[in-house]
């Protein structure tokens, strides 16, 4: 993998364009190196070329949903800390996919930028364990 790439780049995957770039520009102004795109496949072709320090994933994307996108970033990168975003209440998420455990950075739509920060932070710590 190449490391031209700050030690800080992280992977912003959202298919809705305006929470891409939203979220891309305050990871931005805080010192991030960041990468956006819009689907699953895009990130994976991402994480081939370079060495990631954490995610900001959508959990559902057409095509291919944030956890299915998760697994597969992890078989890339398997330490790679992600943080899922919804504009689903987790409880919801849970109920409706009951195979998956609650991630230790799961955002709520619409959230702060201290949210945002707080969750990255929780995944990046989580998975350094």
């Amino acid at each position: 993998m190449s490391s031209s790439i700050p030690q800080n780049s992280v992977l912003v995957v959202d298919d809705m364009e305006g929470i891409r770039v939203l979220v891309s520009r305050i990871l931005s102004e805080l010192g991030y190196q960041v990468i956006a795109v819009a689907t699953g496949l895009e990130a994976l072709e991402q994480a081939q070329k370079v060495e990631l320090h954490a995610a900001v994933v959508d959990l559902t994307m057409p095509a291919m949903d944030g956890i299915t996108l998760t697994n597969k970033l992890r078989e890339l990168q398997p330490q790679l800390p992600v943080v899922l975003m919804s504009g689903f209440d987790m409880d919801n998420v849970l109920a409706s996919q009951p195979k998956i455990s609650p991630p230790p950075g799961y955002l709520e739509k619409p959230f702060r930028i201290a949210q945002l920060l707080d969750a990255l932070t929780e995944a990046v710590d989580q998975s350094k364990c």
